[in-house]
């Protein structure tokens, strides 16, 4: 039976003929077998972390528009309690038995 370092210097000997000699290091092989590790088979691997980073990213632009929209409704409860009639004629075109309602929309696309 022949002894480890004999494999091994066997090994490398033969890699050597086929690799470049930084990639038959062993400091590189173990590197890469440590990369190779955290990448693929870590409970915290690469894959992972991206898409917690990715979620995390979605989670804080949907923050920003909630809370635009929280301004927004704290702005309209401010306005339904100061005038409520002007509210309820904006809002859902509410009006009095003798009166019409005429409603006018803005041209958002100018092309049209």
């Amino acid at each position: 039976m022949l002894p480890i370092k004999a494999i091994t210097a066997s090994l490398r000997f033969h890699l050597s003929k086929i690799l470049p000699d930084y990639l038959v290091n062993r400091y590189f092989i173990t590197a890469m077998v440590f990369f190779i590790w955290m990448i693929f088979f870590d409970k915290n691997k690469w894959v992972n972390q991206w898409q917690l980073s990715q979620s995390i990213y979605r989670l804080e632009q949907e923050q920003k528009i909630l809370a635009g929209m929280i301004v927004e409704a704290r702005r309209d409860k401010e306005d339904l309690e100061k005038n409520k009639e002007k509210y309820a004629r904006e809002k859902y075109y509410m009006h009095k038995e003798n009166e019409d309602i005429f409603i006018f929309e803005e041209n958002l696309n100018p092309d049209k």
